[in-house]
C-alpha cells in the first residue's frame, strides 16, 4: 500500500507526499494523529491530495473514531459554506463541496474496513481498493531518492554489512549504525531515532552529505508499524509520533541491510523495491577486507601478504576438505581457528619430514579437522536454499540429512 501511495502522488501530481497529507492507520496510531489529520484535510480551501491508508490492524474502536471526526469537520464545513456562500448547500451531500481530495487506500478482504468505509460513503469521500500495484518500472522518482541504496544478499553470511561500511568509508562519509527490529513500537522506534539523530548532529558540523545511516532491518512481527516508519524515514523524512515529530534530513545517505529468513520476509516491504538494489552472490562474494594485523600474520606463516592472497588459500582448503558454498561467517572462524593454531610460529610455515615438505599435508589435515566447526547442519541449510527453491524440499528435510562430516563418525589426524 505504500508503493501504491507512492505512485498515486507521482502519477497525478509528478510529486512525492509530505507528512502532512498521509495518514498510515494502524494499531498505534493515536486519537491526537487521526483528529490533527482530517482537521487538515476536510477544512483544507486548497485542491491538495490527502491520503489514509488503513492497515488490516486498524481496531472499530479507532474506525468509529474517524467516522466520529468525519461527520463532526463535514458538518462545520458546511456551516462554513453557508455563511460565505449564502446559498443552500445540502447538507447530506456535503462531501461533494470539499476542496480537498482524500483517498482511503486499504485492503480488499478486510470486511471491517470496508464495512466502515460504507458508513462514510454517504459523504460522497473518495475510497480506492488497493487491489494491484503500479510497478515503477521506469523508475521515475528514482532520482529524487538516489542516496538510498538497498543491500540484499543470496543467503545470510555473505559480508552485507562489510560492504556497507566499505562504501560508506570509500565514500568518506561518518558511519553510524541504526538497527531496527524485534518487538517494536512507535514509542520504541522514536526514541531510537531521537537518540541517533541527536548522535548525528552533536559528532558533526550539520554537513549531511558526509553522514550515512546503515539500517540494519531485522525480523519483526510489527510489520505495518516498520513499514510507515520506512515511508516516513525514507520520503517524507517527517517521523511523528502523537504531538512529537522528528524531522530527517534530506542529504543523508541510508544504507538498508536486509535480513535472510526463512518466510521471504523482504516481500512485507514492497517500499524497498523502489530504491536501487544491490545483491551479494554467494557465487561472487566481496574480495576479502581483512586489517593489517592478519595480513601481517599470514605473511610471516605463509609469506602471503594481501587480502587477495587470504581469499586463495581459504578457497583452496575449503574446496579440498569439499565446502564448495560458504559464508563471510565461515570464513571468519576458519581464519580464527588457523591463526590460533599456527600464529606462535616466528617463520615461514615448513614442516620437513626426512627432508620432504609436509606443510601442504599439515594445512589440510588442519582444514579437516575444523570442517564440522565450520560446516554445520545450519549452514548446510542457510546453503541450500535452492534446493528449498528448485526442488521443493522443506528447510526441516534438509536439517535432518546426514552428513559426512557428522562428529560421530569423523576421523581426525594423529598429528
Amino acid at each position: 500500500m505504500e508503493r501504491y501511495i507512492l505512485n498515486l502522488y507521482w502519477d497525478n501530481l509528478w510529486e512525492l507526499p509530505i507528512a502532512q497529507n498521509i495518514l498510515i492507520s494502524h494499531k498505534e496510531t493515536s486519537t491526537e494523529e487521526i483528529q490533527a489529520f482530517f482537521y487538515r484535510a476536510i477544512l483544507c480551501k486548497f485542491n491538495i491530495l490527502f491520503v489514509v491508508e488503513i492497515n488490516d490492524s486498524f481496531s472499530e474502536y479507532q474506525q468509529g473514531i474517524i467516522n466520529s471526526y468525519i461527520s463532526n469537520l463535514l458538518s462545520v464545513k458546511y456551516n462554513n459554506y453557508q455563511e460565505e456562500k449564502k446559498d443552500d448547500v445540502d447538507k447530506k451531500n456535503i462531501g461533494i463541496y470539499l476542496d480537498s481530495c482524500i483517498v482511503f487506500i486499504y485492503h480488499k478482504q478486510n470486511r471491517n474496513i470496508t464495512s466502515f468505509l460504507q458508513d462514510i460513503k454517504k459523504y460522497e469521500i473518495k475510497d480506492i481498493l488497493c487491489n494491484t500495484i503500479i510497478d515503477n518500472k521506469n523508475g521515475k522518482f528514482i532520482s529524487d531518492l538516489g542516496n538510498i541504496l538497498v543491500i540484499t544478499s543470496d543467503i545470510c553470511g555473505l559480508g552485507k554489512s562489510g560492504k556497507i561500511r566499505k562504501i560508506i568509508r570509500d565514500e568518506n562519509k561518518k558511519y553510524f549504525y541504526f538497527p531496527l527490529g524485534g518487538i517494536l513500537s512507535k514509542d520504541i522506534i522514536f526514541n531510537k531515532l531521537k537518540n541517533l539523530l541527536n548522535k548525528i548532529k552533536n559528532e558533526t558540523e550539520e554537513n549531511y552529505k558526509d553522514i550515512a545511516i546503515h539500517l540494519d532491518l531485522n525480523k519483526s512481527e510489527d510489520i505495518s508499524i516498520i513499514n510507515e516508519f520506512f515511508l516516513s524515514f525514507l520520503i517524507t523524512k517527517f517521523y511523528i509520533n502523537n504531538e512529537s515529530i522528528l524531522y530527517i534530513p534530506k542529504d543523508i545517505s541510508i544504507y538498508i541491510e536486509t535480513p535472510n529468513c526463512f518466510d521471504n520476509y523482504l516481500s512485507k516491504f514492497d517500499i524497498l523495491n523502489i530504491f536501487k538494489k544491490e545483491n551479494i552472490s554467494i557465487k561472487n562474494m566481496p574480495s576479502f577486507n581483512y586489517q593489517k594485523e592478519i595480513i601481517n600474520i599470514f605473511n610471516t606463516i605463509l609469506e602471503i601478504n594481501s587480502n587477495d592472497g587470504i581469499q586463495i588459500f581459504v578457497s583452496k582448503y575449503f574446496n579440498k576438505v569439499g565446502i564448495n558454498k560458504y559464508t563471510i561467517h565461515q570464513i571468519n572462524i576458519f581464519i580464527k581457528l588457523f591463526i590460533y593454531q599456527f600464529s606462535n610460529i616466528k617463520s615461514k610455515l615448513t614442516f620437513t619430514n626426512d627432508e620432504k615438505n609436509i606443510t601442504e599435508q599439515c594445512i589440510e589435515d588442519f582444514s579437516k579437522s575444523i570442517k564440522p566447526f565450520i560446516y554445520g547442519g545450519f549452514v548446510r541449510l542457510l546453503t541450500g536454499f535452492d534446493e528449498i527453491d528448485k526442488n521443493g524440499k522443506d528447510s526441516i528435510d534438509i536439517l535432518t540429512e546426514i552428513y559426512e562430516n557428522d562428529l560421530s563418525s569423523m576421523s581426525f589426524p594423529d598429528h
